[in-house]
């Protein structure tokens, strides 16, 4: 595995954390504590805010130039990195990535709102205790 394909592995990573919470945090919030877990929700924000702001900004993601720069604009190697290549890299105008991101970044901003992350354990066993007393009443 060469370095681009590295680069191009983590910014797999990156695109499934960010798309995937976007599912799980609505569908896991009664269901995983994880999905409330404030680090994990920060980054999460963070991302969406950098990744919608730059592409606004019409730059391209930084993974994506270091790739680029690593490969020398080539597409060669194994096939496990052209099947990644093919998923992360779409021909669309800049524009359609940038409605996309835009509407990622609302639903996530939206999501802190309707699935407030916890401030820690501490708050995290008050709530469940509070919920298990309810049930019991």
């Amino acid at each position: 595995m060469t370095a681009a394909d590295a680069v191009m592995v983590i910014h797999l990573g990156v695109v499934v954390f960010n798309a995937s919470l976007l599912v799980l945090v609505p569908y896991g919030r009664r269901r995983w504590h994880w999905v409330r877990h404030r680090l994990i929700r920060q980054l999460h924000l963070f991302m969406m805010f950098f990744i919608a702001i730059q592409t606004l900004l019409g730059h391209h993601c930084p993974l994506t130039l270091l790739e680029a720069s690593l490969r020398h604009e080539q597409i060669e190697g194994l096939f496990f990195a052209r099947v990644i290549h093919a998923f992360l890299f779409w021909d669309l105008p800049l524009s359609v990535f940038a409605t996309l991101y835009l509407v990622c970044l609302i639903w996530a901003i939206t999501l802190w709102f309707h699935v407030p992350p916890f401030d820690g354990y501490r708050t995290l066993a008050i709530k469940a205790n509070r919920l298990a007393t309810k049930a019991w009443r």
